[in-house]
């Protein structure tokens, strides 16, 4: 017998995999804010790894610790300037990859990975952005 939490789980994950089959818009949304998750999680890692809080990034950056907060938490846009402003303040070398994209057809992708911004968004924070 399966859990209430497993069976809302189950629900709100084909919800998503249906609202990311719905169109071309809803897929770019999908894969625009799994990149945003990726780098801002990314970053808090290797700053909670080495001690580093969002105060002392903000004085790194010359910038208010609101400023920080925001970008890591994804709702302020992190342009390409502040994202290397960041990595040069946490002494990090900045690479930036390609990858063949995962779903060259999305209509027809049967299994959606859900990231853990879909997973925090059916936490309560706002579902589809």
């Amino acid at each position: 017998m399966r859990s209430e939490s497993t069976a809302k789980k189950m629900q709100a994950t084909q919800t998503i995999e249906g609202w990311i089959r719905e169109s071309e818009e809803n897929r770019r949304a999908f894969h625009r804010d799994d990149f945003i998750l990726d780098t801002t999680e990314s970053i808090c890692a290797y700053m909670e790894e080495k001690g580093i809080s969002k105060a002392q990034l903000a004085e790194r950056l010359g910038k208010s610790r609101s400023f920080v907060s925001q970008v890591l938490n994804g709702h302020r846009n992190m342009t390409l300037e502040t994202l290397a402003e960041i990595s040069y303040a946490l002494n990090l070398k900045l690479k930036v990859q390609f990858d063949d994209r995962e779903w060259q057809d999305s209509d027809r992708r049967e299994d959606v990975s859900i990231t853990k911004l879909h997973q925090a968004r059916l936490k309560g924070l706002e579902l589809f952005s």
